[in-house]
């Protein structure tokens, strides 16, 4: 057999095998692009007296649906209220790439804290200090990972006309009007921990920038796809006149 034509069947396969390359690396990139939050899977979280956990993702009394209240705060893309996580569905959980937002974490912080102080007040639940401390505690720590894994990749994608309005979180529970504060030490946690929910769909981390991922995968592909181009024309033109050598 004529080397060029084997050279040209050895390309054939090997152009299939990058081909397949190229799209597993695109598919991850577009997970990791979706990957939700998961702070209430976070030690620290759990960690929370209930009032300060209800706060960050709340529980519905029926125990199968959750809220994502920071999300619903500053706006994240994700399904408001109370939604069923049983049976698939939409996702309840905002992205991370929105959750963790740079320009977002002071007002989820803010929010935080302000639901907080009406929530952890009903009862003289906890030291209202370390209430507030924790809450910010747990989100804050979640961004600083999620912002370590991705990259640092939590910027907004563009500039903001006006500034974001920060809306305090409605408690879950009803307010009494006694409120106690006492010392400035970190109690033992208390109340029993939350149920884990069932974890959104396409939750991933990824120890690469996503843009870095996805321009990377880009890239290649045009490469690819030009270089393939150039051999295939070849190949056409090789075997064209391999046939009329044989018919002459």
């Amino acid at each position: 057999m004529n080397p060029p034509l084997i050279r040209c069947r050895r390309f054939s396969f090997i152009s299939r095998c990058a081909f397949f390359v190229v799209f597993v690396l695109a598919s991850l990139a577009a997970a990791d692009d979706a990957a939700r939050q998961t702070i209430f899977q976070e030690p620290q979280f759990l960690s929370q007296v209930k009032c300060v956990r209800d706060c960050i993702v709340s529980q519905g009394t029926t125990g199968a649906c959750w809220t994502d209240r920071v999300a619903v705060t500053i706006e994240c893309e994700n399904v408001p209220g109370c939604v069923a996580s049983l049976g698939g569905g939409t996702p309840w959980a905002a992205r991370n790439s929105c959750y963790c937002r740079t320009d977002l974490q002071t007002a989820a912080q803010s929010a935080i804290s302000s639901c907080v102080r009406t929530a952890c007040a009903v009862g003289g639940v906890g030291d209202m200090n370390a209430n507030l401390a924790g809450g910010s505690l747990v989100y804050r720590e979640y961004c600083d990972k999620v912002t370590a894994s991705s990259g640092g990749n939590t910027s907004p994608p563009m500039p903001t006309g006006a500034p974001t309005q920060t809306v305090p979180l409605p408690s879950s529970a009803t307010t009494r009007p006694t409120s106690k504060e006492g010392s400035n030490t970190t109690p033992a946690p208390t109340g029993a921990a939350p149920s884990s929910p069932p974890s959104p769909s396409g939750q991933s981390e990824s120890g690469l920038n996503q843009a870095a991922i996805i321009g990377i995968a880009a890239s290649f592909s045009a490469v690819f796809v030009a270089l393939v181009t150039l051999w295939v024309q070849w190949c056409s033109n090789f075997r064209h006149l391999h046939a009329l050598r044989r018919r002459a």
